[in-house]
């Protein structure tokens, strides 16, 4: 690209000129220390050591990917499915950093082979006069209605189940459906 594009040549100090680059790149994708990346995107130019220094990073916040939805021809793309868990305020101390920090990213890292997509976390305010009835809620979108299942029945479930102790005392209530309209 370089012999005939002679202009990109200062895009591409510091970098193999040739087919190596993309010859290299795609031998690494290949090699199981690359796993985190599958279903991600990347550049061939981007540096493989600071990929692999900020592979929890990458998995913790699923960086990388880009979601689609919508109706193609006559294909539909399911809809994401989406777990509610509301955690009660009253009789728990609740630990919102813990929970955030530590615990959502455990759930991410093991249950994103079962189609975790991501999550959001809302911390209900307790300083207003009517004291709310929940101390937290967490909402975890899934790729398909079946990957909830999966995650909660597959072997790394207990290490998500067993750390909840670690943040409160009392059970969730827990509800999952799919989304049927989005704006």
């Amino acid at each position: 690209m370089v012999r005939s594009h002679p202009e990109v040549l200062g895009f591409c100090q510091d970098t193999v000129l040739e087919v190596e680059l993309s010859a290299g790149t795609a031998m690494y994708l290949a090699s199981p220390q690359a796993q985190f990346l599958s279903g991600r995107y990347m550049s061939a130019n981007w540096d493989v050591k600071e990929l692999e220094a900020r592979k929890d990073e990458i998995i913790r916040n699923n960086l990388l990917k880009i979601d689609l939805k919508g109706e193609f021809g006559s294909t539909t793309v399911t809809r994401p499915t989406f777990t509610t868990v509301l955690y009660p305020a009253e009789g728990t101390n609740f630990n919102i950093d813990y929970f955030v920090n530590t615990h959502m990213p455990l759930a991410m890292k093991h249950w994103a082979q079962y189609g975790l997509k991501g999550y959001d976390v809302v911390q209900f305010d307790t300083a207003s006069k009517q004291k709310p009835k929940y101390a937290a809620q967490c909402i975890f979108k899934w790729d398909q209605p079946d990957s909830v299942e999966k995650a909660t029945q597959g072997p790394e479930a207990k290490i998500v189940f067993d750390d909840v102790p670690n943040f409160t005392s009392v059970q969730g209530q827990i509800w999952t459906g799919q989304v049927k309209a989005s704006v």
